[in-house]
């Protein structure tokens, strides 16, 4: 958390969003490593251009996208790109 701290200032918990839909079990769990992360709010997105919205808007600091099919892909040995949107 300290990092968080000294990234964003001292009680500000930024708010991420995370899109991952039909990304399986690997996507599921990824975003479940997120949501375990001390010092981050997440929040869940229907898509891409939701999650744009919300942060054009200023509703979240940021958010990554787990593409859907990543699970099958990461098991099949692909680098499988998340997007991150800033």
């Amino acid at each position: 958390m300290g990092a968080t701290l000294a990234a964003f200032g001292a009680g500000f918990v930024p708010q991420v969003g995370v899109v991952s839909d039909g990304s399986g079990a690997l996507g599921q769990d990824l975003r479940a490593g997120l949501v375990a992360t001390e010092g981050i709010d997440v929040r869940p997105y229907r898509d891409e251009d939701e999650l744009r919205t919300a942060v054009e808007r200023g509703l979240v600091e940021g958010g990554f996208v787990i593409p859907a099919g990543y699970d099958e892909r990461v098991r099949e040995g692909e680098t499988v790109p998340i997007t991150a949107i800033i």
